[in-house]
């Protein structure tokens, strides 16, 4: 047979499999990029919302991905939205031809679940040539639970792939692959910056593990390498705008967003039927690390097989190993943060280090960082097993594990597939979301005004989905949102510029104001007539602004 024929089939086979698992899954109806009414009210609302405002500003932007219509003076970088910048990027030159109920967020996950898959591939051909056993692994990476979990929303956290993709230069390269690190994070970081942090610590194993195999390999080329990546890293954050919040960039919740020791047993209510659920805590659900039934018994397999066949194991493959063992232990630690519990209770409590106080405001959702020591489990095991057992072994038992998980993912499925094709079902009502403003003066503010301005701002306000919709669709600026971080010293500022402009009434003639403040609402109305401003409520919204003749 033809290599490259049977290499083809293979990659067929493989692409229509993911694909009918993915429709499967998720009911497929997502994928659609003018079906929006799955997405709002959620996180994803916001995230929708970050490309709208950005797809029409000006590709000259500085910092590249800067995104101040929304937000103004509060706004930031798109990078910090999780509106996937990758994406955001790639539709950009056809914002004009898009219409307004447009989404990528569909194709991305579809996207995530092919390169899931097809990166895993990559990982297993470094020790198998069969092309069944190669596929069969690819496909079994498509069902891993703490991957399919990110359907609940943050997509850019759906970029496994890319973690994988730092094991595959790991495992493969015979030297320092520093080219191809510096574009891989680089992706990463128009991804998202949890995994590319990961990669990073990935990253730095890779260095120490060429050290160990390599005596030739000095320190001063390692110190080269590393200073370099992180030269190109802090021109990527510089560049990509993930410095604009300055001081906002930090964030509480370290300790509340952690690993659970029990994160490997819980299948967290939906995600498997064969397993117990496990008490958690309320935001446990960031360090969910359930491998599903079918992984948890090939792992099982895999540490049986390396305990019974240990005296088999090379002194230089442990070597080859050990970095990345260590990196996935520490990813782990701080997984688990300060506040280790098991269960409900916390078992054990310490101070953060002063040294790392920095990171843990960056990175408050510690609980993610388990997947690295996740992955290393799954696909050390796996590579253990390939290179122990015969070829038809290998296969009896993957399609034996790939069918347990497939069962056992059975409620996830119903879950999914229902959520991502039925708009709102999931907040309290059905059918199609509707903006509550339905009055046709807002037709007229649109015409007359280019700004909105809520009094006072600040993130994740009430009613800010609606007013930044609004915004969004009739291409004005607004000075509220929703973000990942915010800068509280310019929230301050900008709230005390509001309060003063309205007090003196030196209104901007371009903006409308939507006024929360109950106070500042008794004093608009006794303090400004109808003849020059707008002052009214329309549609349960109070709204001020100047009237432009």
């Amino acid at each position: 047979m033809n290599i490259k024929s049977a290499e083809t089939k293979k990659n067929i086979a493989f692409v229509l499999l993911v694909t009918l698992w993915f429709v499967y899954f998720t009911g497929g109806k997502f994928i659609n990029p003018f079906y929006i009414d799955w997405i709002f009210p959620s996180d994803t609302e916001t995230h929708w919302l970050g490309w709208q405002f950005f797809k029409n500003q000006s590709i000259f932007n500085f910092p590249l991905f800067k995104n101040i219509n929304y937000g103004m003076e509060l706004g930031s970088s798109l990078v910090l939205n999780d509106s996937l910048a990758i994406m955001a990027i790639i539709f950009k030159p056809f914002a004009v031809f898009i219409p307004f109920e447009f989404q990528y967020f569909g194709l991305w996950t579809y996207i995530c679940f092919l390169l899931q898959g097809i990166i895993t591939m990559k990982i297993f051909h470094i020790y198998t040539k069969n092309k069944i056993i190669i596929l069969l692994c690819g496909f079994f990476f498509t069902m891993l639970p703490p991957f399919l979990w990110r359907l609940h929303g943050h997509f850019g956290l759906l970029g496994h792939w890319l973690i994988l993709y730092a094991f595959f230069i790991y495992l493969s390269s015979k030297e320092i692959n520093l080219k191809h690190w510096i574009i891989l994070v680089t992706i990463s970081l128009l991804i998202n910056a949890y995994i590319a942090a990961m990669i990073i610590g990935i990253f730095i194993a890779d260095l120490i593990k060429y050290k160990l195999l390599d005596e030739k390999i000095t320190f001063k080329i390692l110190f080269s390498n590393f200073f370099n990546f992180i030269f190109v890293l802090l021109v990527s954050l510089f560049v990509f705008g993930y410095f604009m919040v300055g001081k906002g960039a930090g964030g509480k919740g370290f300790g509340k967003y952690n690993a659970n020791l029990n994160s490997f047993f819980d299948p967290d209510q939906i995600w498997s039927i064969f397993i117990t659920n496990q008490p958690t805590p309320e935001f446990g659900y960031e360090g969910f690390a359930f491998p599903g039934t079918g992984i948890m018994i090939m792992i099982l397999i895999g540490l049986i097989s390396i305990m019974i066949k240990r005296n088999k194991i090379n002194p230089k493959e442990l070597k080859h190993f050990s970095p990345l063992i260590i990196i996935a232990l520490l990813a782990y630690l701080f997984a688990l943060s300060n506040n280790i519990t098991l269960g409900t209770d916390i078992i054990a409590q310490y101070e953060v280090p002063s040294f790392l106080i920095f990171l843990t405001k960056i990175f408050r959702s510690s609980g993610r960082f388990v997947w690295i020591l996740f992955y290393l489990l799954s696909i050390s095991s796996l590579i253990f097993i390939i290179k122990n057992y015969s070829d038809k072994t290998i296969k009896v038992l993957l399609i034996i594990l790939i069918t347990i998980q497939f069962v056992d993912l059975s409620n996830a499925r119903q879950y999914f597939s229902t959520k991502l094709n039925t708009p709102n079902i999931f907040n309290g009502r059905s059918g199609k979301w509707k903006s509550p403003m339905k009055n046709i003066t807002w037709n007229e503010i649109s015409k007359n005004y280019n700004k909105v301005s809520y009094v006072y701002t600040k993130n994740r306000p009430k009613d800010y989905f609606p007013i930044s919709y609004f915004a969004a669709k009739n291409d004005m600026k607004i000075n509220t949102g929703y973000f990942s971080r915010v800068s509280k010293e310019a929230t301050k500022i900008i709230n005390l510029q509001l309060k003063k402009s309205i007090l003196t009434k030196k209104l901007n003639h371009e903006t409308i104001y939507f006024i929360y403040d109950d106070n500042l609402w008794d004093f608009i109305k006794n303090n400004y007539d109808n003849q020059d401003y707008i002052v009214e409520q329309i549609d349960s919204f109070r709204v001020l602004g100047l009237r432009n003749k």
